[in-house]
């Protein structure tokens, strides 16, 4: 199925808002990015969520084993917040991801605590709960396939996306 232009599903202004807010190319913008698949673990929050654009929004680091937001992981999830109170019509995915390294249940765990807690913070910053989603991958959606510290530190990471319905 073709996806529809993202001017139908958002609108001019709040298109116009989001490319400027975000530099982001309007090529990005055309694709979506498939569910995560139902067996998989993790799911925090009931069903399988909703199919994002396949535009990452903002993305928060963590050091190896953190949840902890730096002072540069609050000012990104501070830019996401003041962009949802700008169009409340938006809700956002929040997914929590590992590196490769250490064990597969602990790792799982720890995705879907940087979910909920990314989450957590934009709820401090106003945002109401039920505009934000979160789901944890553990290690399996790596953004860098490379194994070494810098793409494992590129791994560790919460992306932000839109949800489209």
């Amino acid at each position: 199925m073709k996806n529809p232009p993202v001017q139908a599903l958002f609108g001019k202004k709040l298109f116009l808002s989001v490319l400027f807010l975000l530099g982001i190319s309007l090529s990005t913008f055309a694709q979506t990015e498939a569910q995560p698949d139902s067996t998989d673990m993790g799911a925090s929050r009931g069903a399988a969520p909703a199919a994002p654009l396949n535009t990452v929004l903002s993305t928060v680091n963590y050091a190896p084993g953190s949840i902890s937001l730096d002072d540069l992981a609050k000012r990104e999830l501070k830019r996401v917040a003041r962009l949802m109170n700008m169009h409340q019509e938006l809700r956002l995915m929040v997914y929590g991801h590992t590196d490769d390294t250490g064990d597969i249940l602990r790792n799982q765990i720890l995705s879907t605590y940087r979910a909920k807690l990314a989450r957590a913070y934009l709820i401090g910053l106003g945002i109401a709960p039920d505009r934000l989603e979160y789901y944890g991958f553990g290690f399996r959606k790596p953004k860098v396939g490379d194994v070494s510290e810098e793409a494992r530190a590129a791994n560790r990471r919460v992306d932000i996306h839109f949800i489209v319905e």
